[in-house]
Order: C-alpha cells, then sequence, then structure tokens
C-alpha cells in the first residue's frame, strides 16, 4: 500500500483493529493521521502521546477523544502549537487552560 493511501486511511477510517496496525507506521503522517482520527481509541493515543515528532502530538493533542491523563502530560509541552491544541480540545479544563 502507498503511503498517500495509508495516510487517507489513517485519518478516515472507523476500524480500530487498521488504526492499530498503522498507529506505529514509520511514517510520520500516517502517524499524525491516526492520532487526529476521532475513531482512534485509548491505546492508540496512548503510543502517540509520545511520539518523536511534534506534528504527531499536536494532532494528538486535538483529538477528541483525549484523556485528562494525556492532557495533563502534553500541557507543559515546550512546542506552543502543541499547548495551543489542548487549551483548543473539548475536554481540556480549567487547570489546563491555567
Amino acid at each position: 500500500m502507498k503511503q498517500h493511501q495509508k495516510r487517507f486511511l489513517a485519518k478516515f477510517s472507523g476500524d480500530p483493529n487498521l488504526l492499530g496496525k498503522i498507529v506505529s507506521d514509520g511514517d510520520y503522517g500516517v502517524r499524525e493521521s491516526v492520532a487526529s482520527n476521532p475513531n482512534a481509541k485509548k491505546e492508540h493515543l496512548d503510543k502517540l502521546v509520545d511520539d518523536p515528532s511534534n506534528w504527531v502530538k499536536r494532532a494528538v493533542a486535538s483529538n477528541p477523544n483525549l484523556s485528562k491523563e494525556h492532557l495533563d502530560k502534553l500541557v507543559g509541552d515546550e512546542f506552543s502549537p502543541i499547548r495551543e491544541s489542548v487549551a483548543s480540545n473539548p475536554n481540556a479544563k480549567k487547570e489546563h487552560l491555567d
């Protein structure tokens, strides 16, 4: 499968099994697409919250399924787009915004 096809599937698939298979892909764009997918499960986000790519972590911080624990971890990140995504996440609490 070509990378652009994997990125498309990662971004739009509702199949958690498929997302689980590609969550550790070597292409950061595939991981970023999984991270932004609203169908990503907690176990997918658990893997991606520590991703070496700041852009993947930014996508994780925007995911509507993000847990308080994930938000707690990302809110202090040194990369400002990650903190901005945490602030705009619907699950962010007052403590995250402070």
